[in-house]
């Protein structure tokens, strides 16, 4: 793939339709099994994912280090997905980041001495990320969520996404993306091999 048709693949929208926003959040590296594009550069991509992904009202400033904090989470997602799709356990090390993550307090009750309480927000950042570890935690322990998860057939992408379909027999991430890509490759093979 050229540079500048990787650009504007990292240019792209961000893509909400994997089932959770959890899963949307694995697929922001995509093309993890082939050439990977990170769609998270900078703390304005993650800020605009996270808007985008309705974790933020508006933009949030994001710093370096938090930006960095979201990929790891995308990661461990990612591979915690993997293993429960395979039915392998996970790392140690993913689940502990996924877990410590989940544990970030979304808001702080305060008790006043006149027996009022009021409420400290965390944080956005905060917020928003143990939002996402605790949506990823509701997919992987529930036995009937983790049982639609699937990875996507499609030998460059290896997207994860939830397979509610009728007949729970969906092959990829996206059909009008991922599919039509396999049934366009399958296509071209088939006629070669008549002309041949």
């Amino acid at each position: 793939m050229t540079p500048a048709a990787l650009q504007r693949l990292a240019n792209a929208k961000f893509r909400f339709t994997y089932g959770s926003n959890a899963l949307n959040l694995a697929v922001t590296l995509r093309r993890r099994a082939s050439e990977p594009v990170e769609l998270l550069v900078t703390p304005e991509d993650a800020s605009r994912w996270l808007n985008a992904a309705g974790l933020f009202e508006e933009p949030v400033r994001i710093r370096e280090s938090e930006l960095l904090e979201l990929r790891e989470l995308r990661d461990a997602i990612y591979c915690i997905g993997h293993a429960a799709s395979e039915q392998r356990p996970p790392s140690a090390s993913d689940l502990r980041l996924l877990n410590q993550a989940a544990r970030r307090s979304e808001a702080l009750p305060q008790l006043g001495d006149d027996w009022s309480v009021r409420t400290l927000r965390a944080g956005a950042f905060n917020t928003a990320i143990a939002t996402l570890a605790r949506d990823a935690i509701a997919i992987f322990g529930s036995d009937s969520e983790r049982s639609l998860l699937r990875t996507c057939e499609q030998s460059d992408c290896g997207g994860l996404f939830l397979d509610r379909s009728r007949g729970e027999r969906r092959r990829w991430c996206s059909m009008a993306r991922c599919g039509n890509r396999a049934k366009v490759a399958a296509f071209r093979k088939r006629q070669k091999e008549e002309r041949s």
